[in-house]
């Protein structure tokens, strides 16, 4: 892509899920280059470690995301358990999720996300940029949902870049994903092809409320 001259052309770099920790050192180094080829492009790091209180990644993964990824990335995306790992705060409410959210933004992104906020009979995520911080909550699906986490970040990231702000983004995207969950409910896997109108454009969007 660099040798294409293709670089110039990218205006975000989105990474999730890493295979090897060798991994890691690569995406840093394209996401730098990416940025100092284009002006404006960000690097939208997905730390996938874990969760329900275990790690599932090799070993040294998610110490490359705390002492390295987090500080270059423009925006994280961490789970509970992942932002928990990550700010060494404990979460057990939406107070508690923005709260770990500022301190990650103390080590450098802009913008955390910290997704699967539970409260009650609803699921959240909750963003927290130099502006704010806000939630949007939405019904809990209970289902097996493997690959929901790269599809929320897939559209936040798709909604900036179609010029929303970081609130409608979050609203959209939540929006998205439970449109998503609410047709695959009983499929084998994620409907996302048979969805995709919905998922990108959902008819019902669960607003994202400012918090304090």
């Amino acid at each position: 892509l660099e040798a294409h001259g293709l670089f110039a052309d990218c205006r975000a770099v989105v990474s999730g899920y890493l295979g090897s920790v060798a991994t890691g050192p690569v995406v840093y180094d394209v996401a730098a280059r990416v940025g100092a080829a284009r002006r404006g492009a960000f690097w939208c790091c997905d730390p996938v470690m874990g969760d329900n209180g275990r790690f599932y990644v090799a070993d040294g993964i998610p110490e490359f995301f705390r002492d390295r990824a987090i500080s270059a990335a423009d925006i994280i995306t961490p789970n509970v358990f992942e932002a928990e790992y990550l700010s060494g705060v404990t979460i057990r409410s939406a107070a508690d999720a923005v709260r770990a959210a500022q301190t990650l933004r103390q080590a450098g992104p802009a913008t955390v996300i910290v997704t699967g906020v539970r409260g009650g009979a609803s699921i959240a995520a909750i963003a927290v940029t130099a502006d704010g911080a806000w939630i949007s909550s939405a019904p809990f699906i209970d289902i097996p949902a493997h690959g929901a986490g790269d599809a929320f970040v897939a559209l936040f990231v798709g909604h900036l870049l179609n010029g929303e702000e970081s609130g409608q983004a979050l609203a959209l995207a939540v929006s998205g994903i439970h449109a998503l969950l609410e047709a695959s409910v009983d499929a084998d896997d994620l409907m996302l092809v048979e969805c995709l109108q919905g998922i990108v454009a959902p008819r019902k969007v669960f607003a994202a409320v400012r918090l304090p």
